[in-house]
């Protein structure tokens, strides 16, 4: 057996903790990566290996651009609802999946890490 330390991190949305009508599946499944990474979190430390999630929030695409036909409105009101006043990026993704793969997160398992700007405070 190999004596090797890793880590995963698994992709959830804020949609796991926030209710969005109409998104019953994916809300669903999004909370479902949450229990699995805390269960998994659980089975593999024994290997040293960390399971870890994140949670983003809308993120810059076009479904939440207003140039999406029926969106328009939607920028400006999750602008509002944001203490830091910016929709997440895929940097801001990225950046956060770094620091969990890190050696900087290594007593880090089993959490979901919010990527929202603030958006839960609200």
């Amino acid at each position: 057996q190999r004596n090797e330390k890793g880590s995963f991190v698994n992709i959830s949305s804020i949609a796991a903790e926030r209710m969005f009508p109409g998104r019953s599946t994916y809300t669903a499944t999004k909370a479902a990566v949450c229990a699995y990474t805390k269960i998994m979190a659980v089975e593999l430390s024994p290997k040293g290996i960390r399971v870890n999630a994140i949670s983003p929030s809308h993120m810059k695409t076009p479904m939440t651009f207003p140039t999406v036909p029926g969106n328009e409105n939607l920028v400006p009101k999750l602008l509002e609802r944001t203490p830091l006043h910016k929709i997440a990026e895929l940097d801001d993704v990225a950046n956060a999946i770094i620091f969990l793969l890190s050696d900087k997160s290594n007593m880090i398992t089993g959490h979901v890490l919010p990527v929202e700007g603030g958006y839960f405070c609200t």
